[in-house]
C-alpha cells in the first residue's frame, strides 16, 4: 500500500471538558499528527458535535462530528457506520 492511498481516522470524541486527562492528550495527538501527515495522506478526527474539533483547518484533516457519546450504546452502531462512510486504512480509539 502507498502512503498516497493511507486515511488515518482517529476517535477523539473525548477531546471535551469531560476528559480532561485523555482529552488533553488526544488533542496534543492530533496536533503532533497534523504536520506528519505526507503528500497525499488524510487524517479523520471523529470528535463530539456539541463540541468543536481539536484541530484548526487543514486541507488534509476532516472533522466528521459524532452524536453518539463514548459511554453511549448508540456508539456501537454510529460509529461503525461512519467508519465503513470514510473507508479508512488505519483506525485508532485512545479510549473505547
Amino acid at each position: 500500500m502507498s502512503a498516497s492511498m493511507t486515511h488515518f481516522v482517529l476517535d477523539a470524541r473525548t477531546a471535551t471538558p469531560h476528559f480532561p486527562g485523555i482529552g488533553r492528550y488526544v488533542t496534543n495527538l492530533v496536533r503532533a499528527m497534523t504536520p506528519l501527515l505526507a503528500r497525499g495522506e488524510r487524517l479523520t478526527i471523529l470528535h463530539d458535535s456539541a463540541h468543536r474539533p481539536p484541530i484548526a483547518s487543514f486541507a488534509s484533516v476532516q472533522p466528521l462530528p459524532v452524536s453518539a457519546s463514548p459511554f453511549s450504546f448508540a456508539q456501537q452502531t454510529e460509529v461503525p457506520r461512519l467508519l465503513r462512510a470514510a473507508g479508512p486504512t488505519c483506525t485508532t480509539a485512545p479510549i473505547s
